[in-house]
Formats: C-alpha cells, structure tokens, sequence
C-alpha cells in the first residue's frame, strides 16, 4: 500500500494531524481555468475550429473537486468548519451570476423565441434554478447535435453535476475524515474507480451514451480526481521533473483538444488525457518551472478570474444568435460575438460576481443560503406563468407564423389521415395488437402491393393509394419497425413484421412489396436477405430511401430561415449523415433484385431541399416525417417512375 501513503489519512492520522497547507493563491490554476474555458467556447462557437474544445469542462471538474475539497480540509483540520458556510460561499459564488443569466435569458427569449421554444426555455430554466438541469437535458438534448447549439442554458448540466456532488461530498468528509484511518482516502478512490469504470463500461458498450455525458455517476470520478489531489501530501520531486511532468499535463489538454472530437464515446477513456493533464499541472506547475510560467502570464490568468461569467454568458449568447436570426456563428459575425461575451462577462465579473463574493458579510451563512434557494425557488415558479404569445404575433406576419403552426401539426386532421387510418401501430393510445384482418385484404380487379415498415411507410401509404387508384395498398406500418428479418424492435413490431412477410411472401395475389422505413447502416444486410426472400417468391420489390433529416424540427428551421430573410440557411440544420446512408443505398441494392427510390433525390436538388408543397404546405413536420401535403407531392414522383411497375 506504498502508493497510497501520498495521501492524508493513511494509517492512524486524524484530520487535526494532517500538515495544515493553508490554501493559497496560485496564478496557475487561473491560467489552467482559461485553457478550460477558451476551448469550451470555440467549441460551441464552431465545432471544427477546436474538435475536442468540449473536454474544457472536464478540466473544470478536476479543478473544481480540488479547490473544494482543500477548501472543506483546511476547515476541517482546525475545526470550524460548517456545513452551512460551505454552502453560503457556494452560493456567493455561483447563485449571483446563474440568477443574472437566467432572467436576461427569460427576457431574450420571451422577445426572440417562438412560443414552443419559450415553453422549452422556461423548463430549462426551471431545472437550472434546482441544479437538475443536466438530468433534464439528458432527456432531452443531444449535446452533440446541431440542435444543442440553439438551447440558451444547455451548458448550465455542468453546474448541476457539480452541485449534485457537493450535496453528498462534504458530509462524507466530515464522516470519513474524523474518524481517521484509510476511510476518507478510501471512499474518494472507491468513487473514482467506481464512476471512471461506469463511465468506460458505458463508452464501450455504446449505450446510455447521453447518461454518461450528462450525469454524475459517470462524471464524480474526475471530481475525485481534483479531491485525491488535494489531499496528496507534498511529493519530493527534482525541479525539472516536476516541470517535465506539468508540462507534460499541458501537452496532454491541448493534444486532446484537437484530437478528441464529438464522433467519440465520451467521456469514457477518452476523458482520461484531459483529466490526466488537469492533475499534473495542478501538482506540479509552478512559477519555477514552464508550464506555471506560461500558464500565469496575465493574459491567461485575467481570463481564468472571469471564467466563471465567460462560461455562464457564452452560450446564451451563441445561441440566440444563432436562433433568434440565423447567424452563422461560424464565419466573421463570430468576431464581435466574442468581443460581446468578453465584454459582458468583464461587467458580469465586476459588478456582480466579485461584489456578491467578496463584500460585506454582515449576513449569516444561513440567511445567505436560504435568501439564494428562495430566489431561485422564487425565479423558477414565476417563469412558469409567463407568456410570450402576444409579443409573437406582434413580431411575425401570418405567413411565418403559419410554418410554425406545423409544430402542432399531430392536432391536425391530415396527421389522423396519415398515422391515425388503423394500420399503423404506434403503441400510443393502443393495444399494441396490429389489426391484422381489417389491414390485410387483398382486392380483386386491383393489383395488390404490400407497404410494411415503420412511421416512414406509414406517412406514405394514405398518398400512394389516392396516386394510384388501380393499386391496392396493403399498409403494415408501427412505429420503429423496420421491414427486415431478424432486426430487434418491439414485441409489437416483431410481430407485426413476422406475422406479414410470414403469410404473405410467396402468395400470387401479391405483385410487388415496397419496404420503407427510417434507415440505419446497422439494417443494410438484414434489408438484402429480406429483398432477396421477396424476390425468389416471385414479387417486385422497391426500398423507399432515407428521407432528409434536420436536427430539429423543420417549421422551426424553415420558420427561422424565412423570418431573416435566409432561406438557403435551412440546409445548414440538414443531417448529413441521411444523404451519405442514401448513397449507400442507392449503391449497395442491386438492381436486378430490387428497385431503388431515392426520396432525396425526389425533394433535393443541388445542395437545397425542397421547404413546401405546390399548395404551400411545409413539406415535413418534425425531425423528418412528411406532411400530407408533402407526401402527396412525393407519392405523384414515385408513381410516376415505377414503384408500381413491375
């Protein structure tokens, strides 16, 4: 147990015979908080200036469990300290410019967003005020999609991870650490350990990838590793090893800048090189050697003492920027968003950080506290009851705000027409049973085709039969079913599929089957096996290609582009990962076995996608799903080049 006997703890110590270190100032933690917060922001500035800029708050976290736990040691070790201190200098600290941010973000975006997003924002806003705000985005926002760009508060989850640790931390010292021996050292390395091997469990396995990004239990190991280093003892190292090993930690933060990116699990395994480099310059920078030096040249220690209001401000600008007028945030408009935030969070710091945290303590630690929880309890209920319809139709014409009004296009009748006609299963409001006798029905004098696959089928099938009236559709459709043999889904879908392709490849009633659904690489061999089947029995077979996709809902998209006057901006929020799976497709499906629709070719041409139909309708409604009108529209293009042909 050599290893361990760096850290407090060990053996027979208390914490009063632990060697009193008082914490002080050190210029390179401000310079290291800088190289946290610059990438942070370039990163959400343009995901390709700094591809790994997001690992700037993995390095916040380390900081953050050192400072904390030295803080909460110091007090410990000559005994005063207070649960309630704590907590009241965790409130000067944070709860002043958090509560800044959250009203001048319920103000902007009661004037700038629509009416759905307003709502969105005030949830958010409600889960930032109970540091919950990350358990809230996992359920609702990948941090890595386009759309994450447009959220005012998503950067706030990081704040919540933090404060969801220090609910339990400090009374797990004052347990642990009084009572001497190896507990206090051995309960932070059971959490690091612990919490790192979730995090790397998760990363390898691929799933609960939003947990683990979100999340505490996959993220209180790189608070620990701060905690272990503050109470590491003081380690003889020779001046040039220890500058070696700084600047070793600097090397490893910026090499993972630039080559982690946001196609990897994270944070798993590849959070490791930042959390590493964070713990070697906290330990061993210092003003004798390179990487102090560098790290507390003004520059980079004036930015590490307004990191805190630079982090808070940023993204709620970037954002709206991006939202309320479709600024490219990625070309020279960046230039002056960054001198605003640097000039916003220099005000921020000065007049309202450093006078909350530094000024008259003529208040107790607990009236601070309970003033800070009942502000933000109180902030939190209020927004609730806010409204920003008015100001939205005084802001919008009746034209844009008609492209909006798609949002509730499920209210609509052409949505019942298309996903509510009995065929499609969408396990909401149903049995799950798929009503087999009423949906498989085959016509005489009609030619008779099959249609089986998920939502994507199902939004098709109403269009094609009144394209097509010789034809008689079969609609087997549930949602998330993809057509292919062996593919995993709900016991619904399993069903559904089995049951269909198991009664009705091979019967001579049946002409052709078109197999349509939401595509993924995954499915590609399974949907050959299934061609090749329906092929062999004798049918025409076509497969319906991927439609576009966007990284949110498309009247938002189009509804933003067309009230700044910039519509060529929709494609910026296309999912490219839909057209790059189309020419797969397209390439991979021989021709002799079935036949090919591509729906991108049919809605795109030369890098736009068609926004509405010929009568004026918006072609999609969501993510990606076609309106009526827009089905229509395409049903007229696929008829027209054969998906009835045989």
């Amino acid at each position: 147990m050599a290893w361990l006997r760096s850290w407090h703890g060990i053996g027979k110590a208390t914490v009063s015979d632990m060697p009193d270190r008082p914490l002080k100032y050190r210029p390179e933690i401000d310079g290291l908080r800088a190289l946290a917060v610059v990438p942070v922001v370039f990163f959400h500035a343009n995901h390709e200036w700094v591809p790994g800029g997001f690992v700037g708050v993995d390095v916040f976290f380390v900081i953050s469990g050192y400072l904390i736990t030295r803080i909460i040691h110091d007090d410990l070790s000559v005994g005063k300290f207070s649960i309630w201190t704590f907590y009241a200098r965790r409130m000067r600290r944070i709860a002043p410019v958090l509560v800044a941010v959250m009203i001048a973000t319920m103000i902007a975006g009661s004037v700038l967003l629509i009416p759905p997003l307003f709502q969105n924002l005030q949830k958010a806003v409600t889960a930032t005020a109970f540091f919950v705000s990350n358990i809230y985005f996992w359920s609702t926002v990948d941090y890595f999609a386009a759309a994450a760009d447009l959220n005012p508060l998503l950067h706030t989850w990081s704040l919540a991870v933090e404060e969801q640790f220090y609910i339990f931390f400090p009374l797990m010292m004052i347990l642990f650490a009084r009572r001497g021996g190896n507990l206090l050292v051995w309960s932070i390395i059971a959490i690091f350990v612990l919490s790192l091997a979730l995090s790397v469990g998760s990363s390898l396995s691929g799933r609960l990838s939003e947990a683990n990004f979100y999340l505490l239990p996959t993220r209180a190991w790189e608070l620990a590793a701060g905690s272990l280093l503050a109470l590491a003892r003081p380690k003889a190292v020779s001046l040039r090893g220890g500058g070696i090993l700084a600047f070793g930690g600097m090397a490893l933060i910026v090499l993972s800048l630039f080559l982690i990116n946001r196609d990897m699990p994270f944070p798993g395994y590849f959070a490791i090189p930042p959390v590493l480099g964070a713990a070697l310059i906290i330990r061993y920078a210092d003003k004798g050697n390179l990487a102090g030096r560098i790290l507390s040249l003004p520059p980079f220690v004036w930015t590490g003492l307004l990191s805190y209001s630079i982090y808070m401000w940023h993204q709620p600008v970037l954002a709206f920027s991006r939202q309320a007028f479709m600024l490219d945030t990625g070309g020279i408009v960046i230039v002056p968003l960054l001198i605003f935030i640097l000039v916003l969070s220099y005000f921020s710091w000065r007049w309202i950080e450093t006078p909350f945290r530094r000024g008259k303590r003529n208040w107790s630690s607990r009236k601070v506290v309970t003033v800070s929880v009942v502000s933000l309890a109180a902030l939190s209920i209020s927004v609730m009851f806010t409204s920003n319809d008015a100001i939205f139709r005084m802001r919008y014409p009746e034209d844009i705000r008609r492209i909006y009004s798609f949002l509730d296009y499920r209210e609509t009748d052409d949505y019942r027409t298309q996903f509510r006609n009995g065929c499609f299963v969408s396990g909401q409001g149903t049995d799950g049973n798929f009503p087999y006798d009423a949906c498989i029905v085959f016509r005489e004098g009609l030619r008779n085709y099959l249609i089986i696959g998920d939502s994507h089928a199902a939004m098709l099938a109403v269009a094609l039969s009144e394209t097509a009236p010789d034809v008689n559709l079969i609609q087997a459709t549930a949602s998330g079913c993809l057509p292919v043999l062996g593919a995993l889904g709900r016991e619904t879908c399993i069903r559904m599929r089995d049951s269909v392709l198991d009664a009705l490849i091979g019967d001579e009633r049946l002409e052709g089957v078109i197999f349509a659904a939401r595509w993924n690489a995954g499915a590609f061999k399974a949907l050959e096996a299934t061609v090749a089947l329906a092929v062999e029995n004798g049918h025409a077979v076509s497969v319906v290609g991927p439609a576009p996709e966007y990284a949110m809902d498309f009247p938002i998209v189009f509804g933003h582009a067309a009230a700044a006057g910039a519509l060529e901006q929709t494609m910026r929020f296309a999912v490219r990962e839909r057209q790059e799976l189309d020419a797969r497709m397209r390439l991979g499906l021989s021709p002799s076995s079935a036949h090919y629709f591509s729906l991108i070719d049919i809605i795109c041409d030369s890098g736009t996608c068609q926004r509405t139909a010929s009568d004026g309708d918006p072609m999609q409604f969501d993510y990606g799903h076609l309106t009526l009108s827009g089905a229509r529209e395409v049903a007229g293009h696929l008829v027209t080049d054969g998906i009835f042909s045989e």
